[in-house]
């Protein structure tokens, strides 16, 4: 398949989802709806996994800390069995990655679609591109099903789970020279396997303000979807 084909076809079935999200998310009942949106990009990460360990002769394991994608999308199903506080501090963490998400499923920063000038599109890349595709859509259901409220302590529960795993991780590195999230602090230090500052507490910090540029862009969508519904029932009331 084309690269850029397959980039066509993901953009198309986001705003398919999103548009049948939108018409339909009275009727969507989370119940069943979770369930299917955890499954799905649970086991698109499994199966990329499986295809990176093939692509590379030897098992990496399953990439939970090397990136915030996988860590989302690898822990996904412990909602199933978290209480109702860290539940919800994760779901808002997922909701407000929606934007991060969607430019992901576009400009991947391993594969960098758009950039590599490449003509065929693997399952590798397809599967990349579809976790993505369905982490940010499941971002988008939890607000419009009304599971998370954008406010601001949501998105700060959001944001403690994120920088708290990520601040671990980095912790680690320096223990047990480990490079998590791309943060070796011994030399091996990068931001989407880019070294721009040449400076292990620079790119620590860059990483950081970034995150929180992710976040704060996913929220402003968010309170968007939330006043756009409230208008209709408004309107629906009226």
């Amino acid at each position: 398949m084309n690269m850029i084909g397959m980039l066509l076809i993901m953009i198309s079935l986001y705003f398919i989802g999103f548009t049948f999200m939108i018409i339909f998310r009275e009727k969507m009942n989370p119940t069943f709806w979770n369930p299917i949106f955890i499954t799905l990009t649970f086991f698109s990460q499994m199966f990329y996994c499986l295809m990176t360990n093939i692509n590379r002769n030897s098992f990496g394991g399953f990439q939970v800390l090397e990136n915030i994608s996988p860590l989302c999308f690898m822990t996904m199903p412990l909602t199933f069995i978290m209480k109702e506080k860290p539940k919800n501090a994760y779901f808002s963490m997922i909701s407000f990655l929606n934007i991060g998400m969607f430019v992901a499923m576009l400009i991947d920063p391993e594969y960098a679609y758009l950039f590599s000038f490449r003509q065929e599109a693997s399952l590798l890349y397809l599967f990349a591109a579809l976790e993505h595709l369905l982490c940010s859509l499941f971002g988008v259901y939890l607000i419009l099903s009304e599971q998370v409220k954008p406010t601001f302590k949501n998105l700060g529960l959001g944001a403690l789970i994120l920088y708290s795993v990520i601040s671990v991780a980095v912790i680690c590195n320096f223990i047990f020279k480990t490079s998590f999230f791309g943060m070796n602090p011994y030399g091996n230090y990068h931001i989407y396997m880019m070294d721009f500052f040449g400076s292990f507490y620079a790119t620590l910090i860059a990483y950081y303000i970034g995150i929180a540029a992710v976040l704060f862009a996913g929220f402003g969508f968010a309170l968007l979807l939330d006043r756009i519904f409230h208008l209709s029932e408004n309107k629906k009331n009226s």
